[in-house]
């Protein structure tokens, strides 16, 4: 979902919300702005704007005013993220073509993406990194300071620990799909994204794995279009925007994957409409989860162009399994649960597909 705010409303529309925040005690990815702002907000940046002695920095206000929602889904994205991230929800990457995560207060390789300058140096899946271009990875910021140096338009090579990755671009589509042993299936799916809805034509078995893992998420409503193509009729899931009703989102009858025997593989770092997908695969019994508890994020999330190009994402609802569970904080977990090491959960997936 996008929207389009100047960056003086922005600061407007967060001031308000930050006030509400303090004054009802309201999380604040609930909150929502209605009506006409606070006059006396408005008055307080207009006195800064007058009378400040020195220059304003609106962008570090505006993450400073973000930060004080106490909210890790909702962030600032400054043009040059905002782009890429747009980019890439097209399979339009540009950087070294990794997937990371702090495990332990270690950075970890998560994924490795095909035909991309990573896979090309030799980096594999579970890779520790250490360092960073030889600044230690525990000094940096955030993952978004790490996100900046792996990824984006800057030429130039990465070092990580000793070795160097030459930055490149590549296409990364949202699923690959090959047959396995047994005319199994195997559905590796990267995200949610454009074109979806051609790519999965390519499966022709009848019996398949969904590979989820390390799957964050994508685009709403792309997730919901490939879950009904599984599901006969009913409920894939919940959402709850505001103060809105609970609404319902439902599949319907007819799809032409409806019949095929599913096994889904999740892990840990299954977050977002990847973790809607399969709670509403394994609650409405079309399919066995494989693998580790999934990481437990389950927000609703919408994007505010700015007029300069920037973003600010912000949290505005929760998504619940169709049962009215809440996936947030407690993750989805598996039916079998294995090790997400050395591809025993795939090969677990094969057995009991093969059973």
């Amino acid at each position: 979902m996008k929207q389009t705010l100047s960056s003086r409303q922005a600061i407007s529309v967060i001031f308000l919300a930050l006030i509400l925040l303090l004054i009802g005690g309201v999380i604040g990815w609930q909150l929502k702005a209605r009506g006409n702002i606070n006059p006396q907000i408005l008055e307080v940046y207009n006195l800064l704007q007058s009378e400040y002695n020195n220059d304003i920095d609106e962008t570090k206000m505006i993450k400073a005013l973000i930060a004080s929602l106490d909210n890790p889904y909702s962030y600032y994205l400054d043009q040059e993220t905002y782009e890429r991230i747009q980019e890439e929800n097209k399979g339009n990457y540009k950087g070294i073509g990794i997937l990371y995560s702090f495990q332990n207060s270690k950075l970890i390789v998560t994924e490795v993406f095909p035909d991309s300058p990573a896979q090309k140096a030799g980096l594999k899946s579970g890779y520790e990194i250490f360092t960073i271009n030889g600044q230690p990875v525990s000094k940096m910021e955030n993952v978004f300071e790490i996100s900046k140096i792996l990824r984006g338009n800057s030429q130039g090579g990465v070092r990580l620990n000793d070795i160097t990755i030459t930055k490149g671009s590549f296409y990364i589509p949202n699923i690959t799909f090959r047959e396995l042993e047994n005319n199994i299936g195997y559905l590796k799916i990267y995200r949610f994204g454009s074109n979806l809805e051609k790519e999965l034509q390519a499966i022709t078995t009848k019996k398949l794995v969904i590979d989820l893992r390390n799957n964050t998420g994508g685009n709403t409503e792309k997730s919901l279009w490939f879950t009904d193509q599984f599901l006969p009729e009913g409920v894939i899931s919940k959402e709850k925007l505001w103060d809105d009703p609970l609404k319902e989102n439902k599949s319907k009858s007819g799809d032409q994957f409806e019949n095929i025997e599913l096994v889904v593989l999740i892990n840990k770092e299954t977050s977002s409409a990847a973790e809607t997908v399969a709670a509403a695969l394994r609650d409405n019994n079309r399919a066995k989860l494989i693998g580790e508890k999934t990481y437990g994020k389950s927000t609703v999330g919408s994007t505010y162009e700015l007029s300069d190009g920037s973003a600010i994402h912000l949290s505005i609802g929760e998504w619940f399994r169709s049962n009215g569970e809440s996936i947030n904080g407690n993750g989805v977990k598996p039916d079998i649960e294995v090790e997400d090491k050395d591809d025993q959960i795939l090969q677990a997936a094969l057995n009991l597909l093969s059973s």
